[in-house]
C-alpha cells in the first residue's frame, strides 16, 4: 500500500458532525458513501494528493461503507 491510502474517522459516524479524511498520493480520487444496505448517499471529489479535507454530513449516527474511485 505505501503511501497510497485514505483515512476516514470517526467511525462510526456521529449524526451532524464532519467526517475527516487523511489522503497519501491519491490524487484525483472520489470517495462513495453508501448506507448498510448499499444505498449511494454522497459522492466526495479528491482532487489533491497528501490532503486533508473535513466534509459535513446529513448522515445518521452509525457506519458506512465507503469506496474509492
Amino acid at each position: 500500500m505505501g503511501d497510497n491510502y485514505f483515512n476516514l474517522y470517526p467511525n462510526p459516524v456521529d449524526q451532524g458532525g464532519l467526517i475527516t479524511i487523511e489522503t497519501g498520493n491519491i490524487d484525483r480520487g472520489e470517495l462513495r458513501f453508501y448506507d448498510m444496505l448499499g444505498k449511494f448517499l454522497k459522492s466526495v471529489p479528491l482532487p489533491q494528493k497528501k490532503s486533508i479535507y473535513f466534509i459535513q454530513h446529513n448522515f445518521a449516527s452509525g457506519t458506512y461503507s465507503v469506496q474509492l474511485f
